[in-house]
């Protein structure tokens, strides 16, 4: 048998692995809750902001989680599935928008909470974007310099 010796590497990972154990920033259970008071605060033809209730501890069951917006829609017969991780969930407004859509289009949205335990889903809401603003050209008028 041959004697190793512990290079820095391993003793700073065995070190971070007993910290990590031991650390109040996770207590091993499923967040009690989905988001909730998931509503759309702005609709355009491209694009839907949405805001939910800011959640805390309480909620997360740790201070390290993740919060994801699930969307979908239909374009060219094809359904469209998309997910995006929001950053605002520090806010004690928190919103995100969703971009890059099509103009009159439905959209099934619900948000996702997950830490490393779990996961809870928001409840789904369905809106529609508007339609797209035509320029009447007629309308403008040039005027040279």
């Amino acid at each position: 048998m041959q004697n190793r010796e512990k290079s820095p590497y391993s003793t700073l990972r065995a070190l971070y692995s007993t910290i990590s154990a031991k650390s109040s920033l996770y207590t091993g259970d499923n967040p009690v809750r989905g988001p909730r008071k998931l509503k759309v605060v702005d609709i355009k033809s491209q694009q839907i902001t949405i805001t939910w209730e800011p959640f805390g501890y309480n909620v997360t069951r740790c201070h390290r989680y993740n919060l994801t917006v699930h969307y979908r829609y239909q374009t060219g017969g094809q359904e469209q599935v998309r997910e995006e991780v929001s950053w605002d969930t520090d806010n004690s407004h928190p919103q995100h928008t969703i971009i890059n859509l099509s103009p009159y289009t439905n959209v099934s949205i619900k948000l996702v909470l997950m830490n490393p335990e779990g996961r809870k889903e928001s409840q789904e809401i369905v809106v529609q974007t508007d339609e797209d603003a035509a320029v009447d050209k007629g309308d403008l008028k040039f005027q040279q310099p």
